[in-house]
């Protein structure tokens, strides 16, 4: 579907005929200074800086380590004992931020307030207050804070941010129509920001619930999702707008979507139960079925050997199989692990492998029903030499735990038994599956030959550490070669033979301004840490040069994103885990250098749950799609309730290696491959040896 972004006029048009406005609704802003017409230097220009005095960055670092009792000593120190009101308002600011990121809301108000009586005149204080006043429920302060920081500057980055803020303090504060306006303006003029004022404004439409704010709301969804198909409340959203619309095809469409990932989503079961007893198009949208292999044969690469396990769930656990059928152009040789070869099929005829529950073994009978073979030792499925081989139709007791699209496959099958079903493991030559692992990082890359090249490189050298993985990895999914281009079958095969030798390999499709020892920027300055400097980075505008921009100007939510959930949705995941109760607080434990989150807590009314890993980092806030864990957490409590945690980020994946849409961007520079690979990895040492 093709992703646009409605003008303002169009968008103003929009709302006052579906009646959420009035012709005259739609203010122009809150600017004191003059305004600047919004383009595109304004808004990918920064006017926030990094430097900090060496003793507020020395304490700070505690903050990033985890030890927030010898960060709040360190930075009390400096605040006390500097004898300079600069340094002092900067450690009295890093204090506040340091507190917000515990939670503690009052703590921050209280130093950040410090701040401000040593440094009147600094716009970031007024905005630091808007937000700490937002998130704590004091509406109309942050109000007067946002205004006194208007008369301050009419820096683009500093107004977006405030904007943003009055925004959903007005939805907060059930102030529907000023929260549509904000919101408005917010949409029509902020590339960045584009996906979540589109959710905000749907929400807010579909609140008010009547036939035409129901109808806004469906637009407004669908463009939430046209502009950041990750935005899960978006989809949850736009799920419950068509549910009520009775139009139940697209309303199951979308809860199909969300259930896959998060399958133990009660709501959503329930309504995917009531859809049931209703005519449903098309349940299978979410996989792909293929009668016959594709590609039929494959000049097989040799080399290092990795063993797959299909079908496996968001967490990498396996689906337990009840069913699948396997076919091949050529014969199939069936292997049991104690007798041998037991048989072997016709070429083109599917064979069906069935689950027996009462005795726990698999059964294989051909196209007419017969028994062929049964077991319960695992067996091995080996095609003629050069010959692939199709699973179809896998079927599973949960259709929705996993991705269960038919896989065209090379090398080996084995196929092992379980209490509950069974296994698939697909065991092939790194190099001939490698031109479909990489496909969901080829968009990043674009259409730049030497990008791709790059990415194959980096994919084989990471992958060359692993004897084992998933074909449900974070950042790599594997589909079977059915899905796979010649684009990517000729960067590997270009590329085969050259890796890289050092620490730290790895790949992530996008990314903001600094990597992992580089800067996907050149022009930008070093970046130094402290938490309010975290702060200021995840609001920033993109540099001009930046080498991951995209093409197009209004899809940059894979650089720089912003999700808005409910605590009571994260509450039911994080409950998965832990029965922690009813949440009261979010925290941010522990960063890296960079503000990339390594622990995050969550506060309980029953106990706390710290959560270290990354993948149950994103389930638990967005279901598995929050893009990264370069963020920060902007907790909304209504009185003394949490009600909801504004997430704003950066990149997509894990921030480790070659950004691929910067290595897309060296390319448009006429960067060859090898040139690419030593700008992400400075360190590694690029090696190319005769297969």
């Amino acid at each position: 579907m093709k992703k646009y972004i409605i003008p303002a006029a169009v968008l103003t048009f929009v709302l006052v005929a579906v009646g959420i406005l009035n012709a005259q609704a739609v203010q122009s802003g809150y600017e004191r200074k003059p305004d600047v017409r919004l383009n595109e230097e304004r808004i990918r220009k920064t006017v926030f800086d990094y430097k900090l005095p060496p003793e507020v960055a020395a304490a700070a670092r505690f903050c990033a380590d985890g030890d927030f009792e010898k960060c709040k000593a360190e930075l009390s120190a400096v605040s006390a004992n500097s004898g300079n009101n600069a340094v002092s308002a900067q450690a009295e600011t890093e204090l506040a931020f340091a507190f917000f990121n515990r939670g503690q809301t009052a703590a921050a108000l209280e130093h950040i307030n410090k701040a401000a009586a040593l440094d009147a005149e600094n716009p970031f204080t007024f905005l630091a207050k808007t937000w700490f006043l937002t998130s704590a429920g004091n509406y109309k302060e942050a109000q007067k804070e946002a205004e006194a920081m208007f008369y301050l500057t009419a820096d683009f980055e500093y107004t977006a941010s405030t904007r943003l803020a009055l925004a959903l303090a007005e939805m907060m504060n059930k102030n529907r129509v000023k929260a549509q306006e904000n919101f408005a303006y917010i949409y029509s003029t902020n590339p960045y920001l584009i996906s979540i004022a589109a959710y905000m404004i749907g929400r807010v439409s579909y609140d008010i619930g009547d036939e035409r704010n129901l109808k806004a709301a469906g637009i407004f969804a669908q463009q939430a999702l046209n502009h950041d198909d990750k935005n899960f409340p978006a989809a949850r959203l736009f799920a419950d707008i068509k549910f009520k619309q009775k139009e139940y095809s697209d309303a199951w469409q979308y809860y199909a979507m969300n259930f896959t990932k998060d399958t133990r989503d009660a709501f959503t079961a329930k309504r995917l139960k009531k859809l049931d007893k209703q005519e449903i198009k098309n349940k299978t949208l979410f996989v792909s079925r293929l009668e016959t292999p594709i590609a039929r044969t494959y000049e097989a690469a040799g080399g290092k050997e990795l063993k797959i396990t299909l079908y496996a769930r968001a967490d990498k656990t396996p689906a337990a199989l009840q069913s699948f059928e396997i076919v091949s152009e050529g014969p199939l040789s069936v292997q049991d692990e104690k007798l041998g070869e037991v048989f072997k099929s016709t070429p083109m005829v599917a064979e069906r492998i069935i689950f027996v529950p009462d005795v726990a073994s698999l059964v294989i009978k051909d196209r007419y029903g017969n028994t062929k073979f049964a077991t319960k030792r695992p067996v091995t499925v080996v095609p003629a030499p050069g010959k692939t081989f199709l699973v179809r139709t896998p079927k599973s007791l949960n259709d929705f735990e996993a991705d269960f699209s038919d896989k065209e496959l090379t090398g080996t099958l084995t196929v092992t038994t379980g209490p509950k079903g069974f296994t698939l493991v697909n065991n092939a030559a790194l190099e001939d599956v490698l031109p479909s692992i990489i496909m969901g990082s080829a968009e990043a890359a674009g259409l730049q030959d030497e990008a791709l090249k790059a990415l194959s490189v980096a994919a084989r050298s990471y992958l060359e550490n692993f004897d084992a993985i998933t074909d449900n990895e974070p950042g790599l999914k594997y589909g079977g070669i059915n899905i796979q281009s010649g684009a990517t079958a000729d960067a590997v095969k270009a590329t085969r033979g050259t890796r890289l030798e050092g620490k730290n390999l790895g790949f992530y499709d996008n990314c903001f301004v600094y990597g992992d020892g580089v800067k996907n920027a050149p022009s930008a300055q070093d970046f130094v840490y402290s938490p309010s400097n975290v702060f200021k980075y995840l609001i920033s505008n993109p540099p001009l040069d930046l080498l991951s921009a995209p093409s197009d100007p209004t899809l940059w939510s894979p650089i720089k994103w912003a999700y808005y959930y409910d605590i009571g949705d994260v509450q039911n995941r994080a409950n998965y885990f832990k029965n922690i109760g009813r949440i009261t607080a979010a925290e941010i434990n522990k960063t890296t250098e960079l503000g990339r989150v390594e622990s995050l807590m969550f506060r309980g009314t029953k106990g706390d749950l710290e959560v270290t890993d990354a993948a149950q980092m994103k389930f638990i806030l967005g279901a598995g799609t929050t893009r990264s864990t370069l963020f920060n957490i902007i907790p909304l409590y209504k009185g003394k309730n949490l009600q909801a945690l504004l997430v704003v980020g950066a990149d997509t994946g894990s921030g480790d290696g070659m950004c691929v849409a910067g290595g897309r961007g060296l390319a448009s520079q006429n960067k060859n491959f090898k040139e690419i690979l030593n700008y992400y990895f400075p360190q590694a040492e690029v090696k190319t040896t005769d297969q």
